[in-house]
């Protein structure tokens, strides 16, 4: 780890210029992570903290809005209006299981996130549960710890 120009150690240094090996996780994955993102992007956290968390939502973003284009794609392609809100496109019954179909195709396709993983550290002053950091699976990397 290099020293950045206040001193101070920090792995984040790479992310404006990201020359690292990408993350590479299922769309499905990053889908499953978006709650725990979103309350992690609410949580008041030290400045330097919110800065780098922001960097990488923002990157994690742009993949989760081109999901839910692709999504809302399908439901509109297999879809009718709404009978209870014409301004709203459902998904007709006879076409459910091939809606499910597809979009379990986009799930499971593969993403290379070019940003550095979390670290637990950038976490601090968010209160999750173990189930919630469990959802940021492959976004979280920690040094392995080594045996006494």
């Amino acid at each position: 780890m290099a020293e950045n120009c206040h001193g101070t150690l920090d792995s984040n240094k790479a992310v404006g210029n990201y020359a690292g090996m990408p993350i590479k996780m299922k769309l499905g994955e990053l889908v499953n992570a978006r709650d725990t993102l979103t309350k992690v992007s609410a949580t008041k956290l030290p400045v330097k903290s919110s800065y780098w968390i922001a960097r990488k939502l923002k990157t994690l973003s742009s993949e989760l809005g081109t999901f839910d284009e692709k999504r809302n794609e399908l439901i509109r392609e297999l879809g009718a209006p709404d009978e209870k809100n014409p301004n709203s496109v459902v998904v007709k019954p006879e076409n459910i299981q091939e809606y499910f179909k597809r979009l379990t195709e986009v799930l499971d396709i593969e993403v290379a996130l070019e940003m550095v993983p979390f670290r637990l550290a950038d976490l601090e002053g968010c209160e999750l549960t173990p189930l919630e950091v469990s959802t940021l699976g492959g976004l979280i990397e920690e040094p392995a710890l080594q045996a006494v």
